[in-house]
């Protein structure tokens, strides 16, 4: 279509005049957005978290539809300011009582609170309100609540201020006679009495029966409670949220049945352990609530398929399901019944259901792909498919339980390990097919902070140095059960202990090296229902027993402790021995020996680099040298023959086995005492371990080149760290960078990013606002949102914004509203537009106001402000709110027309002005107007949409002509997707050739601006067009 034939637009058309002067300058990357709200990608650039503003600033409403001068501005605050102080001043007795209430809820000192009360009535009313708002029982408290409540005068309605009551602490001293005192209580909204096992219903019912309000009640482990109490719940408590009758016994479908009938509100319901209850309560909870969040049926071995498929159908908002031991359940109840989309659903727990199979878990995954918690401990038919199922979960997954799947291999835990890289808690107990090569897989999860391997008997010490060789799950390790792992060493576990700091729970409990009394003493103590023999294996430490577990070990290697070895008398006590260094007795040592030929293990340290270790009894007799050489830590294990011990005895007195401080060549000759044999041995032992250290060292120069070589490059060819900064966090920064851009693992990058922040903070003591920081945190947060986590770079937003709007200036102020546009980005990706519309009316507000020098450069209006505005803008129109955005459009391309007469004008000498000739004000011309003619498309107003597509179609193409060396591809982009816009609306017009002709101009401009998005949706629509075409041309 020739430019002669386009309509001009039919709206406002007169007061925007045309503007031939083109700049080739590339615009901000914000112009790249693409142009689209109903016909094509989505236009709105977004943004992220919760801005503060600062003190001197607020927000204003539409600051873009009016230009305000100077002197209006001026006028308008001192108008504000005259106003202010003709007001009344506020005092205490007059600030309303809802702003006291809310100020006193921030107050955590009861002292504080009761300060306040004194202060006049109405801080004494609100005060009260508070303080009795949910009592805390401490000491006789108790006494004087119910004292004071009972009293026929009082000051204040006590019983009608308390709205929470929690005795669940108290258990078995809660009577009925109590909770009649509390019947006055007539607003009580939530009340949790679980394990108070005195109870009764007539104390219950005589509180519930007044308590009309009720939200959540907790009467969990109550064994006297019935049927009437919950029933007495469905009459009277219509507006019941929460209900817990977990461990009731006596509870059956009828009272089930009359909650599920009445309280249509019900979100949450705990069964578990009623064994009573049966298909016929949930179906019809199920139908009757179908905004349950959470519902849990566990040890309920009477439900069926045919109660948990109506569930499934019906309650989408389901966030928790807990079926465990529900025995009766198959793969019917979750292949026939769940929807395809069931995307609220978080924790799902089918302990013990051993029918389902690996199809369970296919639906699952699909149905639910934002599962967090899954339990299948116990279910015995889940096999590597299954597991290979629950990878499709990826970042998501948090939990996994798959204890006693004794079908799984090594080969769906590695899949596990490499596509779920946000596992925190991981249980394979009895997995026994499993083998260190599964706990080397899993030893690269960054979060993993527990990990179960229970009776996993392949395990070896090869997967406790791999859970420790890697730094990031040595960090995080906090629970580690490897009980009944029978192939462990004192040693592995002493190292594991060493590197994982934070741990706070190791079981050990049936492991050979650990069944010694000198460290069964620093365990905790068995539980009461052990027999002897769990008892006598039992060796589980947490808290402090970790510590003391470290320490005892540490002084035990490092000869400071010597270590008690005991003899497990026949009476059942233990027996120290005293072991005798080799410098005490004989020459050899040989009166440690065991007279009656027990197998002891002996330890003897000498002064020299090695440690001898005899191995005496009649079973496995034996020598193992221990040599220690340059740090590193190498066993020699030989059978104790008569030759050889005497030759150990002559290694042990003269001390010459391995010495670093002997600096011997390999070929020098050994002692001359010694035999031919034995020089021969002597040498070879030393030219060995000779050769083993100098292949060390190399490999170690190797690697330690290879990687300062890759910092050097980093360094001086793609991103240059501060020099202020101290060393360790400049190769951080480094890493980082080569993990983000060289070799993608943006979990590791994140890792090196908060290390440097770390050390920037503490050892070069910066602010959070210094530059150096923030681009440090805003590397973390966009890291953040490429790997999904848009929450977290949303805090990190709020946090870095907080501290540029409270340190204030121009350069902390222009920072915050970038990372104001940034966070409204996140928001609106999250779908959380309101708050995006709060954070950029605080930036426009800013912008328009002026209030910065450095940002307000410009005479009539700059690029934050367009961003903001267009951003804003594109946030009313996915609302709907079309009219709002299109006064912003229209006031913005209003403002940017003048600053384009302004700037080229030649009586404008302005040096700020001259500035504008660095941003393309053309293109973001052209942007707008694109936008304008979705939103009049939108409207149902198809002729001013026609008329602004292609005023914006002819301002971009004239963009594209005057680049000539190709670096404006932004024009190119701008003009594909109004291209493609155009080419919707003429398709829907029925005018296929003309759509075809404009789909056929989007491809060329998308291919030439390299923007895979609109090739393909210009491909897309071709594809289509072509064969509506091919269709009319057949008929």
């Amino acid at each position: 279509m020739s430019s002669q034939e386009e309509p001009s637009p039919k709206i406002l058309s007169q007061s925007l005049p045309e503007s031939t002067h083109f700049l080739t300058q590339k615009p901000d990357s914000a112009s790249s957005s693409s142009l689209s709200l109903s016909l094509s990608r989505s236009s709105i650039e977004s943004g992220t978290s919760s801005p503060v503003p600062s003190a001197s600033s607020s927000p204003v409403d539409s600051p873009t539809l009016k230009s305000y001068s100077h002197q209006q501005i001026q006028q308008q605050y001192d108008d504000t300011v005259a106003t202010a102080n003709q007001l009344p001043k506020l005092t205490a007795a007059t600030i309303p009582s809802e702003l006291i209430l809310h100020i006193f809820k921030f107050i955590t000192s009861t002292s504080d609170l009761k300060s306040c009360i004194l202060v006049c009535k109405s801080w004494c009313s609100c005060g009260v309100e508070i303080l009795w708002h949910k009592p805390v029982f401490s000491g006789n408290a108790l006494v004087k609540l119910l004292i004071t409540i009972s009293r026929p005068t009082q000051t204040f309605p006590y019983a009608l201020l308390i709205r929470r009551l929690n005795f669940s602490f108290l258990g078995e001293n809660v009577s009925d006679a109590i909770l009649s005192r509390l019947n006055g209580c007539e607003r009580l909204e939530r009340l949790t009495l679980g394990g108070c096992k005195r109870l009764t219903d007539i104390g219950l019912i005589g509180l519930i029966n007044k308590a009309e309000g009720l939200v959540a009640l907790d009467v969990s482990d109550i064994m006297n409670l019935t049927d009437a109490v919950v029933e007495l719940v469905g009459q009277r408590c219509r507006r019941l949220q929460g209900l817990n009758v977990s461990l009731c016994k006596k509870i059956t479908d009828t009272g089930v049945i009359a909650v599920a009938s009445r309280c249509r509100s019900l979100r949450r319901i705990k069964l578990s352990g009623c064994e009573n209850v049966t298909d016929n309560s949930i179906v019809l909870l199920a139908e009757n609530c179908p905004h349950l969040l959470e519902l849990d049926l566990t040890n309920c071995n009477q439900i069926t398929n045919n109660a948990i498929q109506p569930v499934l159908e019906r309650c989408a908002q389901l966030r928790e399901l807990r079926l465990n031991s529900c025995t009766n359940l198959t793969d019917e109840a979750f292949t026939k019944s769940m929807p395809s989309f069931f995307e609220q659903l978080r924790i799902l727990d089918l302990t013990s259901c051993a029918l389902i199979t690996d199809q369970t878990l296919l639906k699952i995954v699909y149905s639910a792909p934002k599962l967090r918690n899954l339990v299948l401990a116990k279910c015995g038919n889940i096999t590597d498919e299954g597991v290979n199922h629950i990878t499709r979960l990826g970042k998501h997954l948090h939990y996994l339980h798959l204890g006693h799947c004794s079908r799984i291999t090594d080969h769906s835990i590695t899949n596990l390990a490499r596509h779920c890289t946000r596992l925190r808690y991981l249980d394979l107990a009895c997995c026994v097919q499993l083998t260190d090569a599964s706990v080397h897989e899993l030893s690269h999860l960054p979060k993993l902070k527990r990990i179960g391997l229970v009776k996993c008997a392949n395990i070896t010490d090869s997967a406790i140095y791999a859970l420790i060789d890697h730094r990031v799950v040595a960090h995080t390790l906090e629970r580690v059960h490897l009980s009944y792992c029978i192939n462990l060493t004192i040693t592995a576990v002493l190292e594991l202990v060493n590197c994982c700091y934070r741990l706070t729970h190791l079981s050990l409990t049936g492991v050979p090296a650990f069944l010694r009394s000198d460290l069964q003493r620093l365990c905790r103590p068995p539980p009461k229902e052990f027999n002897q023999h769990q008892r006598q294996v039992f060796c589980v430490f947490s808290g402090k027993g970790v510590k003391e577990l470290r320490q005892y070990l540490n002084n035990v290697a490092t000869g400071s402790v010597r270590p008690r070895i005991t003899d497990g008398g026949p009476d059942g006590t233990d027996n120290e021995l005293n072991i005798t260094n080799v410098g005490e007795g004989d020459d050899l040592g040989l009166d440690d020996l065991d007279a009656e030929g027990t197998d002891l293990v002996i330890n003897m340290e000498s002064e020299t680099s090695c440690q001898h270790t005899l191995r005496t009894g009649p079973d496995r007799p034996g020598l193992v040298v221990t040599f220690y050489y340059h740090g590193q830590i190498y066993e020699i294990e030989e059978p104790l023959r008569d030759e050889l011990g005497a030759l150990v005895a002559k290694l042990i007195e003269h001390n010459n086995v391995i010495d670093e401080n002997q600096k011997n060549s390999p070929d020098s000759p050994p002692p001359s005492h010694f035999d031919p044999t034995t020089q021969h041995v002597f040498r070879s032992i030393k030219r060995g371990f000779k050769y083993m250290v100098i292949g060390a060292a190399s490999i170690v120069a190797i690697g330690y080149l290879t990687v300062r070589g890759g910092h050097f490059y980093v360094e001086h060819f793609h991103c240059a760290t501060p020099s202020m900064l101290p060393s360790k966090a400049r190769d951080s920064l480094r890493w980082a960078y080569l993990r983000e851009e060289i070799d993608p693992d943006l979990n590791m990058a994140q890792s090196h990013l908060n290390q440097a922040l770390l050390i920037a903070q503490e050892q070069a003591d910066l602010p959070l606002t210094h530059p150096i920081i923030v681009e440090i945190v805003l590397r973390i947060a966009n890291n953040s949102v490429r790997l999904g986590n848009l929450y977290e770079a949303r805090l990190e937003y709020q946090k870095l914004l907080q501290a540029l709007t409270m340190a204030g200036g121009d350069e902390n102020i222009k920072k915050a509203i970038d990372v104001v546009r940034r966070m409204s980005k996140i928001c609106i990706t999250m779908q959380d537009y309101k708050s995006a519309e709060k954070y950029l009316e605080w930036a426009i507000g800013i912008l328009t106001a002026g209030q910065s020098s450095i940002i307000n450069n410009y005479r009539y209006i700059n690029l934050d402000l367009v961003q903001c505005n267009l951003m804003l803008a594109g946030i009313f129109a996915k609302r709907e709110q079309f009219e709002k955005a299109l006064s912003l459009y229209l006031g913005t391309l209003k403002k940017i027309k003048q600053q384009l007469q302004s700037s080229s004008s030649p009586e404008n000498t302005d040096k700020d002005s001259n500035k504008d000739h660095e941003i393309n004000w053309n293109c973001w011309e052209g942007i707008i107007m694109g936008h304008l003619g979705e939103i009049f498309y939108a409207m149902g107003k198809e002729d001013e949409a026609l008329g602004w597509l292609q005023q914006g179609l002819k301002i971009a193409k004239s963009g594209v002509d005057d680049d000539n060396v190709g670096e404006r591809r932004d024009c190119d982009e701008c003009a594909g997707v109004i291209s493609n816009n155009l080419g919707l609306i003429y398709e829907k017009d029925g005018k296929l050739w003309n759509a075809g002709a404009f789909y056929t101009q989007a491809f060329s401009f998308a291919e030439k601006a390299n923007d895979l998005e609109g090739l393909e949706e210009a491909s897309r629509n071709l594809e289509r067009i072509g064969k509506e075409l091919e269709k009319i041309d057949n008929e």
